[in-house]
């Protein structure tokens, strides 16, 4: 298997990565993808269990900064609603704005983790940057056309994952 399409941690959902967890695995900081790992694809709608997620993160000391292969406009005006720092058009999985996402929540690369619902953008992204990386099941299933066919691709690899930290 690729290691570059291996997640350090496989979970189903965002709201599943918690300060233990993270505290665990040595991690003080995260960079989140956005359209289908917070929210579906280009919701502008916040809900109750992402709210409490990044209190949750807030409340423990763990920066959050979007990191979004979106749209500036898209990017910023989510990330604005919820009071946190972004990357937009980041060109994943290249590594060098996943690096700026690292020093923009001025946490050291070796302990950022990414969460990520893409092992061939956000997993493989991380993977270059040195960083770890967290996979989460994709939400809903409004994913653009080619983002669809790579969730195909990406099914044979992730029947070897287990899920849990």
């Amino acid at each position: 298997m690729n290691k570059k399409l291996r997640p350090t941690i496989y979970l189903s959902s965002f709201h599943d990565v918690t300060p233990e967890l993270l505290e665990k695995h040595g991690i003080t900081g995260l960079l989140c993808d956005l359209d289908e790992t917070l929210v579906g694809h280009n919701q502008q709608d916040i809900n109750n269990e992402l709210i409490s997620w990044l209190d949750s993160m807030k409340k423990n000391n763990i920066p959050v900064c979007i990191i979004s292969n979106n749209t500036q406009k898209r990017t910023s005006q989510f990330a604005h609603r919820i009071g946190v720092p972004y990357i937009s058009m980041a060109m994943k999985p290249f590594a060098f704005k996943i690096l700026r996402g690292a020093e923009v929540i001025n946490t050291p690369k070796e302990e950022v983790a990414l969460v990520g619902d893409q092992l061939f953008t956000d997993i493989r992204a991380a993977c270059n940057a040195g960083i770890k990386s967290i996979l989460v099941d994709p939400m809903g299933n409004q994913s653009m056309w080619y983002v669809k066919m790579k969730r195909t691709r990406e099914a044979k690899y992730k029947k070897h994952f287990t899920k849990g930290c």
